[in-house]
């Protein structure tokens, strides 16, 4: 099985950090990329093939990863915008967002909600709590889930 795409969308430094130390302890295969603004996100996967048909191909679903781990708090913009734009591309929408975020805001997770976001998930504060946070939802949504194989195009 050809190693599984995860897309962590966070602006933090030491989040960053100890979200990929966390998902490096699971024994599943997968690969890991890095974003630290949602511009970076929109450019990245959404707006690669709306003129170009090589692009197109390149940004098909096996190079889509099969989880959007996004931080609600992001520069340029928001964590919400971007989930918006996820949403709105017939080649993301279908993928799973956890919103990983600090805010323990209800208007936060209802609009994570409203806009589709899969899961929310308040990063813990201390650090072991922090890894099995995030070991959880590696392995929920990379074993236990069920996901949509056959991605819209």
């Amino acid at each position: 099985m050809a190693p599984r795409k995860i897309l962590l969308i966070e602006d933090n430094a030491d989040d960053e950090l100890l979200t990929l130390e966390a998902l490096s302890e699971l024994a599943i295969q997968h690969q890991v990329q890095v974003v630290r603004h949602g511009v970076n996100i929109v450019e990245h996967i959404i707006s690669k093939s709306d003129n170009n048909q090589a692009d197109s191909a390149r940004t098909n679903s096996t190079t889509l990863p099969c989880l959007i781990l996004l931080d609600l708090s992001l520069p340029y913009l928001s964590g919400i915008k971007v989930l918006q734009n996820i949403r709105a591309d017939k080649r993301t929408c279908l993928i799973p967002v956890v919103m990983l975020t600090s805010s323990r805001e209800e208007k936060d997770r209802i609009n994570s909600f409203t806009y589709g976001a899969n899961s929310y998930v308040c990063k813990p504060i201390e650090y072991q709590h922090y890894i099995d946070a995030i070991k959880q939802i590696g392995l929920y949504w990379l074993t236990i889930n069920l996901p949509v194989t056959d991605r819209i195009h």
